[in-house]
């Protein structure tokens, strides 16, 4: 994969994955689809930030159609990464797992953030998917997290022993390096939301609250509707927005 980068040989890497699945294509550029860190703060408290990886998100809902723009747009020569197979926490339960994760996520510490995940998901998927969307529901929409929230929960539809690892590394780093925000709005008020006029960011948060907890939907909405009024459209994003609004509801 690296010299197919490195050539930017386009014609070569379409023909060889055009066939091929979501799993294959991201086992086989895994070292380059994602930054190490979303989030830097230097010695002087300068803050820097990377955007969230849309290439990858696009490749997950629409295939093959995408490959092209994942290749020249969501792998990053600079960022090669050393992958290792993630180790099991087996001696955790499930109720352990439910109740530490949140304090994993929020620390941003990958690594373990990485074995967290993976027992969780080998022991209880469903369980994980409501736990990890509540915490992303909680966080600032702007953040962007829920978008790759849902690619994540698409990708897990495929998810068994083997192949968990490549799907933790490629969506988990910027849902746990990008800081999270997390603050009450119980006081705001919930508006009437008409998904036709939503950005990508609030249509996927729209959509992640489907798989949050009930008893909280009135807080998601009081979010959302206190986002609404800092929208931005970008047209680039179009084509997934509307994917979303079909699948709103």
């Amino acid at each position: 994969m690296l010299e197919l980068l490195r050539e930017k040989n386009l014609d070569k890497f379409i023909n060889e994955y055009s066939e091929k699945s979501l799993e294959d294509v991201l086992k086989d550029t895994l070292e380059f689809n994602s930054y190490r860190n979303y989030h830097k703060i230097d010695s002087m408290g300068n803050i820097s930030t990377k955007k969230l990886n849309m290439p990858l998100v696009s490749l997950t809902f629409f295939g093959k159609e995408e490959l092209e723009n994942y290749f020249t747009k969501g792998l990053y020569i600079t960022e090669k990464r050393k992958i290792h197979k993630i180790d099991r926490l087996s001696q955790y339960d499930v109720s352990h797992l439910e109740k530490n994760l949140y304090k994993v996520f929020y620390n941003r510490d990958l690594s373990i953030a990485y074995r967290y995940a993976k027992e969780f998901i080998l022991k209880d998927k469903e369980l994980f998917i409501k736990k990890l969307s509540h915490f992303i529901l909680l966080d600032e929409i702007k953040s962007e997290k829920a978008i790759i929230t849902l690619a994540f929960i698409k990708a897990l539809e495929k998810v068994n022993k083997e192949n968990v690892d490549i799907f933790l590394y490629s969506y988990l780093p910027y849902i746990v390096t990008y800081p999270s925000h997390i603050c009450p709005l119980n006081n705001k008020e919930i508006i009437k939301i008409d998904k036709e006029n939503l950005d990508l960011r609030a249509l996927s948060y729209l959509n992640l609250i489907a798989y949050g907890y009930e008893d909280y939907k009135e807080k998601y909405l009081r979010k959302l509707s206190s986002y609404i009024k800092d929208m931005y459209f970008k047209e680039e994003e179009i084509k997934l927005m509307n994917m979303l609004k079909e699948s709103a509801k």
